[in-house]
C-alpha cells in the first residue's frame, strides 16, 4: 500500500500535467490557417468517412471565423481552459444531435474546430516574437500544403491532446533558432509546415468523428445548457432570415418544456429585434397570459403598435391606424400617448368623412347643371347652356385625388362637359347669323369671343365682324331710302 503522501504526491503530479497542457496561447494559428485548417478537416471527412459536411462549408468557415467576443460567447472556457472547454463542447453537440447537420450545427462544429487547431498548433508555447512571425508566415505559405491524413481516432480528452501536443512540440526548439538565427521560414519551419498543419486537420477531423459517430453522454449536459444552445440556433436562424430553419430550432427549443416567462420573452426579443414583429407580439401574448402584469412585455407591445399606427397614418390609412393605437391602449392602459392617438385617428377619419361628402356632393351638383344645360339646349337657350356646362366643368374640376372613385367620376364628367360644350358652342356659331342685332346679337357676340379658344379665334371673331358689318349695311340702306322719300 502506498503512503498516504505518495497518493497526494501523484494527485498534484496528475494536476501539474493537465496545467502543462494548458501552457500557452489558446489562440495559435493565424487565422488564415485556421480557417484552411478546419475547412480541411470537413472535406476530409466527407471524403473519407463519408460524413456530409461539403454541402455546409459556408457555415463551418463561419464558425471557424468567429470573432474572439462571440467565442467567448459560446465557450467561455476556450483560452483558460481550452481541454476542458472542447470536452465539454463536444458533450454538448453530442447531445443535442439529430437526425440531420443543420447549418447552426455545423457554424458549432467549426467553432469548436478552431479551437482544437489551435489547441494543436506548433509554436504554440514558443517566445511570443518568435511564433507571431512563424503564424505570419504560415498564413502566406499554407495553401502549398499537402494533407497527409491518419486513420481516425475516438478523442478521449487529455490523453489524446497530450500525443497530440507532444508532437507538435518535438521541432518547436528548432524552429525557433531558426528564427533566432535569422534562417526564419526558410529553414525547418517551412519544411514541417504539411505535417504539423495536417497534424491539426487530423485532430479537427478526430474530435468531429468523434462526436458524430462516438457515443452521447447526453446525461452530463444540463436542461439549461440545451436550452442555451438551442436558444443560440433560433437567433442565428432568425439573423439568416432563414423561416423553416428558426420554426425548427423554435419548436426544438419549445419541446424542452423550459417555458418560462422570461425565456418566452427573450424568445419575443429575438423575433423583435430581428424585424419579425408578428412573431415576437405572439410570444409576448403568451407572456402576458402566464404574468399579465408585466409592464416591460405590455409597454413593448405598446411600442410596437404606436410604431405601426403612426407609419399607417403617414400612408394615409386612418382606419388601420386607428385599430393600432387601439391595440396599443388596450396591451398599456396606461399610455396616454396610445389614447391621444386614438382620439386623432378618430378626428382625422371624422374630417376624411366630411372632405368625403363633400366630394360626393360635388360630383352630384355638377351632374345636375349637366343635366340642366341639356334642358336648356332643347329649349334652344344655348347661352345659358353654355354657362351651366361651365359651371359643372369648374365642379368637377376641383374634386381631389384623396378619393380615387369620385376622381374618377369626375374625370369622366370633366371629359363629358368638355366635348358637350365644343358641341353646343359649335351650335352657337352655327346659329349666330341668325340672332338680331340687338341686345341679344351682343351677348352672342360676347360668349363666342369667350369662347375662341375652342372653336378657332379668326373664325369666330370674323363672323362676329361680318355679321356686325351686314347689320350696318342694312341700317346705311334704310336711311338712305328714308332720305330719297
Amino acid at each position: 500500500m502506498k503512503p498516504i503522501f505518495l497518493k497526494k504526491a501523484t494527485a498534484v503530479l496528475t494536476v501539474l500535467a493537465l496545467v502543462a497542457l494548458w501552457t500557452g496561447s489558446a489562440d495559435a494559428w493565424g487565422p488564415v490557417a485556421r480557417t484552411s485548417i478546419v475547412v480541411s478537416a470537413a472535406r476530409l471527412l466527407s471524403k473519407e468517412d463519408a460524413i456530409p459536411l461539403t454541402n455546409l462549408l459556408s457555415d463551418i468557415r463561419a464558425g471557424a471565423e468567429v470573432s474572439d467576443a462571440d467565442l467567448t460567447a459560446l465557450i467561455p472556457e476556450w483560452n483558460s481552459d481550452p481541454i476542458g472547454a472542447v470536452s465539454a463542447e463536444m458533450y454538448l453537440l453530442q447531445a443535442v444531435r439529430g437526425d440531420r447537420i443543420d447549418p447552426y450545427y455545423a457554424y458549432r462544429l467549426g467553432v469548436l474546430g478552431r479551437v482544437v487547431s489551435s489547441l494543436t498548433a506548433t509554436m504554440r508555447t514558443a517566445k511570443p516574437s518568435y511564433r507571431t512571425q512563424y503564424y505570419a508566415d504560415v498564413d502566406g505559405n499554407v495553401g502549398n500544403v499537402t494533407i497527409a491524413s491518419s486513420p481516425r481516432a475516438i478523442v478521449d480528452g487529455p490523453l489524446y491532446f497530450r500525443r497530440v501536443q507532444d508532437d507538435s512540440e518535438v521541432r518547436q526548439p528548432l524552429i525557433e533558432k531558426d528564427y533566432q538565427d535569422g534562417v526564419g521560414f526558410r529553414g525547418l519551419a517551412a519544411k514541417s509546415l504539411s505535417q504539423d498543419v495536417s497534424r491539426s486537420i487530423n485532430a479537427v477531423a478526430d474530435v468531429w468523428w468523434t462526436i458524430l459517430q462516438g457515443q452521447s453522454r447526453a446525461a452530463s449536459i444540463s436542461q439549461t445548457q440545451l436550452a442555451r444552445y438551442h436558444e443560440d440556433a433560433l437567433t442565428f436562424y432568425i439573423n439568416r432570415g432563414n423561416r423553416r430553419e428558426t420554426d425548427e430550432a423554435y419548436d426544438r427549443l419549445r419541446a424542452l418544456g423550459v417555458d418560462s416567462p422570461d425565456m418566452i420573452k427573450r424568445i419575443g426579443d429575438l423575433f423583435y429585434e430581428a424585424g419579425d414583429r408578428t412573431r415576437a407580439i405572439e410570444e409576448y401574448r403568451i407572456v402576458l397570459e402566464k404574468e399579465p402584469g408585466r409592464r416591460d412585455v405590455a409597454e413593448r407591445i405598446a411600442a410596437h403598435y404606436l410604431e405601426e399606427g403612426e407609419r399607417l397614418l403617414e400612408e394615409g390609412r386612418l382606419e388601420q391606424a386607428r385599430d393600432a393605437f387601439q391595440e396599443a391602449a388596450l396591451a398599456d392602459q396606461l399610455n396616454a400617448t396610445a389614447k391621444e392617438k386614438v382620439l386623432e385617428a378618430e378626428r382625422l377619419l371624422s374630417q376624411r368623412q366630411d372632405r368625403l361628402a363633400e366630394a360626393q356632393g360635388a360630383v352630384d351638383v355638377a351632374l345636375g347643371l349637366e343635366r340642366q344645360a341639356e334642358d336648356l339646349v332643347r329649349l334652344k337657350n344655348l347661352p345659358e347652356a353654355v354657362s351651366r356646362l361651365e359651371q359643372a366643368r369648374d365642379i368637377y374640376a376641383s374634386v381631389t385625388d384623396e378619393f380615387p372613385q369620385e376622381r374618377r367620376a369626375a374625370e369622366v364628367g370633366y371629359s363629358n362637359v368638355e366635348r358637350r360644350l365644343r358641341e353646343v358652342t359649335a351650335m352657337l356659331l352655327s346659329d349666330a347669323q341668325n340672332f338680331s342685332g340687338t341686345g341679344g346679337s351682343t351677348h352672342i357676340a360676347l360668349l363666342l369671343r369667350a369662347h375662341a379658344v375652342e372653336l378657332g379665334r379668326e373664325t369666330l371673331i370674323g363672323v362676329v365682324e361680318r355679321d356686325y358689318a351686314r347689320q350696318l349695311e342694312e341700317m346705311t340702306e334704310e336711311m338712305r331710302r328714308r332720305l330719297e322719300e
